[in-house]
């Protein structure tokens, strides 16, 4: 074993060795019996040492940054978190797909119809974007109303019609299936009537 220069140390362990494996620096090196050099770990970009004709190798040497994201698993999004350009609301509990909510209720009542064509309207930003069926209603906006960064953005303070939501669900003729968020009950009301409409995608 010989000491070089500096804070480099060089050790000799003959060429018949066989494999060697080592971690040093908070990286992990291997080195096979046929001289192939494998290394891994953030302080490198290039995962293995490309030989030279004399037999010499080339190290691709580099710093992870501080806000480096491949240094930091990103954690999976939870309900209520912020998402797509509105707050995440689950798996739709109409077909299992993730659905996110609008960030706030559109700003003004809606009839029935209006709510459709405000859905329309937002689909050349969000292509799936639609009144929450019943099931979304009640499922993933209602029971996660006070969860993350939905809480606060729904009436719930039991007026009619301020804190009743539409569902994209018509009923006969003229009638479409409503939401109270106070006590969470669905009834019918009528299509003309207006109502807050939260969007969803």
């Amino acid at each position: 074993m010989g000491e070089g220069s500096g804070n480099t140390r060089e050790i000799d362990l003959g060429d018949d060795f066989g494999p060697v494996a080592f971690t040093a620096n908070g990286s992990h090196v291997e080195i096979g019996a046929d001289g192939r050099i494998l290394v891994t770990g953030m302080a490198y970009s290039k995962g293995h040492l490309d030989a030279g004709t004399n037999g010499s190798a080339t190290l691709y040497k580099r710093s992870a940054p501080a806000n480096d994201t491949a240094a930091k698993p990103k954690t999976a999004i939870e309900i209520g978190d912020l998402d797509d350009g509105g707050i995440y609301v689950g798996l739709s509990a109409e077909n299992g797909k993730p659905l996110h909510a609008a960030l706030a209720d559109l700003s003004e009542y809606k009839t029935f119809d209006e709510a459709l064509a405000a859905a329309e309207q937002l689909k050349a930003a969000h292509p799936t974007a639609h009144v929450p069926t019943p099931e979304e209603l009640d499922k993933n906006l209602f029971n996660n109303r006070n969860t993350g960064h939905l809480k606060g953005t729904f009436n719930i303070s039991g007026s009619f019609p301020a804190s009743v939501y539409r569902s994209s669900a018509p009923y006969y003729s003229n009638g479409a299936r409503v939401q109270y968020f106070v006590g969470g009950y669905q009834l019918t009301n009528y299509r003309n009537y207006r109502h807050p409409v939260r969007l969803v995608w």
